[in-house]
């Protein structure tokens, strides 16, 4: 069974909207590790792009969306 190599989750709640998306990078069968961070790093640059492009904000918090959902719903915001 193949495994999807992209995926999208929403959360919303508190007044905060998340779109998470993510990519998982399978290493090749010649990759030493710098070929893999390099593909990797790519297809991370390249899914930000295509965020971006359709008028998404990235984030710049340090503090992951899990964190940041509990604190404000703690917090009765």
């Amino acid at each position: 069974m193949r495994r999807r190599s992209r995926q999208a989750e929403v959360w919303s709640a508190a007044g905060l909207d998340f779109l998470e998306a993510s990519i998982r990078v399978q290493p090749k069968e010649d990759d030493d590790s710098e070929e893999f961070s390099a593909r990797a790093e790519r297809r991370q640059r390249k899914l930000e792009d295509a965020v971006r492009e359709r008028g998404v904000v990235l984030s710049e918090h340090p503090e992951n969306k899990t964190r940041r959902m509990l604190t404000a719903l703690s917090s009765g915001r």
